[in-house]
């Protein structure tokens, strides 16, 4: 759990990872729902101080930039890996029984 929060960019920017771990982030689930969540969150908010320095808009700041269509893609896709990848650690366990 906690390498999918650090690679997420819940706990730290994702511009200062480390530039040989930034592959990392793209395995992570947590991070396509962080980007969906900050997007409808911040969708139709009018900041006072866009473009200033002191006030940004709260999703340049966290560097997202993949979309909120490519974000649910990705998860659907990441969970469907997850249960191809478990049904077939379950059935090679089964069939040693």
């Amino acid at each position: 759990m906690l390498p999918n929060m650090l690679f997420s960019g819940f706990l730290s920017n994702l511009n200062k990872i480390v530039g040989w771990l930034v592959w990392l982030q793209y395995l992570s689930p947590m991070r396509y729902c962080l980007e969906i969540m900050y997007r409808n969150e911040y969708r139709r908010v009018d900041f006072i101080g866009n473009g200033d320095p002191l006030n940004p808009y709260p999703i340049d700041g966290y560097n997202l930039d993949f979309g909120m269509g490519h974000c649910f893609l990705c998860m659907v896709l990441i969970g469907f890996g997850y249960q191809v990848g478990a049904f077939f650690f379950l059935k090679s366990q089964t069939i040693g029984v």
